[in-house]
């Protein structure tokens, strides 16, 4: 292993990582916060409510692998390599040595490389196996390390996850598996199907957890709040559903977290302090 990704993993080093295997996987703050740098919008959601209510929100992302020098100390930065693009990966080795001497502990893979929305459109699967493998599995033992993140589009999400797993071929080290699920407040049957399809196709196992690192439902306020008050309880009693996140935390957006003064709005009150 070159020695840019890290000195040898000392085995009391290993211990100590897996020893944290449980927080990692079932974390006492699964919820986190997408957000685009600078990290303005994500500083409240670790307080306590007005009421005292404990936070449940412990950790962001940003869509990019640069840790901003203000990120905010009591939460999780977890750095991800959006696409195979060398504008991301010629960064990725020293913002991801940066970030973990920081805090961070896990770490996200490309971004809905099925979706024909970006540039990486359908990213070709054997290739995105053997970047996976480049970039990511040298952070093994260092970081819990996940797949891409497909979309809830059933025409390409699930086969290219299925394409992916087979072009890996088993050489590929991944700790959780990541998906996205967009859909109308009143879908909320649709939501539960597509979780547990996802954990059909990939089984039980400790490396068969799931991350929703980006999830929307359409609709009002309180639409949006009847949706959650769905979907988190039931996230939550799965011991396979990992982390979770809704998109997402800029003012103004549909179903914004964050007011304009970078606080939890209406919505982002009941994410953040529904109890677990």
């Amino acid at each position: 292993m070159s020695s840019i990704f890290s000195p040898p993993i000392s085995l009391f080093q290993l211990c100590l990582l897996f020893a944290s295997l449980l927080t990692v996987v079932r974390s006492t703050s699964p919820r986190g916060l997408p957000y685009n740098d600078p990290p303005q919008w994500i500083r409240h959601f670790r307080e306590n409510s007005g009421s005292g209510e404990t936070s449940n929100v412990g950790w962001a992302y940003s869509w990019g692998s640069s840790m901003a020098s203000d990120f905010p100390s009591d939460s999780e930065f977890v750095p991800m390599l959006w696409d195979d693009r060398p504008e991301h990966t010629n960064s990725w080795v020293n913002n991801v040595n940066d970030a973990l001497g920081r805090g961070a502990k896990c770490l996200l893979s490309f971004n809905e490389p099925d979706s024909c929305d970006h540039q990486a459109c359908m990213l070709d699967l054997p290739v995105a196996a053997q970047h996976y493998i480049d970039y990511m599995n040298p952070f093994h033992g260092r970081a819990f390390l996940g797949a891409p993140a497909i979309t809830s589009d059933p025409h390409s999400g699930i086969p290219w996850l299925k394409g992916f797993i087979a072009a890996c071929a088993g050489r590929c080290i991944i700790d959780f598996h990541t998906v996205h699920w967009y859909g109308s407040w009143d879908q909320k049957q649709l939501f539960h199907d597509f979780l547990f399809q996802i954990h059909d196709i990939l089984g039980d196992g400790n490396t068969q957890k799931i991350w929703i690192t980006e999830f929307h439902a359409e609709g009002t306020t309180d639409q949006q709040i009847d949706f959650l008050n769905f979907a988190i309880p039931l996230m939550d009693g799965l011991d396979w559903v990992v982390r979770y996140a809704w998109w997402w935390t800029q003012p103004g957006s549909d179903g914004a977290l964050t007011d304009g003064n970078g606080f939890p709005t209406q919505l982002g009150h009941v994410y953040t302090y529904k109890g677990l």
